[in-house]
């Protein structure tokens, strides 16, 4: 496991403790595009939402396989993500934070 994956496991893990038991779901996802020099990109994922209180506040694990693909070139990765959504009083919030082993990525929104 590498060093991305064990500390969002043990991150989910911390977060679930204090829980009381929650509905919990299952998920998938994918996305694929292509641009015009070729070039296309696909996702697929499964997610697990660990924790969820209403549909705009839940937390839980997204794993998925991301390739990318174009003239002469093909790279895949497995990813693993910590992602969430809430609210900090009138604003609300969703992301995801993870990494393929060796990188971390991200993304986030926030909005009002």
């Amino acid at each position: 496991m590498s060093h991305i994956a064990s500390r969002l496991l043990a991150l989910a893990v911390g977060l679930g403790l204090p829980a009381v038991a929650m509905a919990q779901g299952l998920g998938w996802d994918s996305w694929w595009s292509e641009d015009s020099e070729g070039t296309s990109t696909a996702r697929a994922g499964v997610s697990w939402q660990a924790r969820r209180e209403a549909p705009e506040r839940w937390w839980g694990l997204n794993a998925e396989r991301a390739r990318y693909r174009g003239e002469g070139w093909d790279v895949g990765e497995n990813r693993l993500f910590l992602r969430g959504a809430g609210h900090l009083g009138r604003w609300r919030w969703s992301g995801r934070l993870g990494g393929n082993g060796e990188t971390w990525l991200g993304e986030g929104t926030l909005y009002r």
